[in-house]
């Protein structure tokens, strides 16, 4: 998780440079920066949810409702 983390604020660096260098606008910097953070907190949502093992409660309920949405619409 940290080395994520680490990663995406090296890349919130460089936007920050580029921003300061002229190189991008002030709504470039804010998209892109919403854009790493989103990205990165899917990446660490993906690898907690793998994480859990397929006997946890949540994603048994989460299978349960699949399927009831699933079968809700045949």
């Amino acid at each position: 998780k940290q080395k994520i983390i680490n990663e995406a604020t090296g890349e919130l660096v460089e936007i920050e440079e580029n921003f300061k260098l002229g190189l991008i606008t002030s709504d470039e910097r804010r998209r892109l920066t919403q854009e790493i953070w989103i990205e990165t907190t899917e990446e660490i949502d993906d690898i907690t949810w793998n994480a859990l093992s397929p006997s946890n409660p949540i994603k048994i309920i989460r299978t349960i409702i699949i399927q009831i949405i699933f079968f809700m619409f045949l």
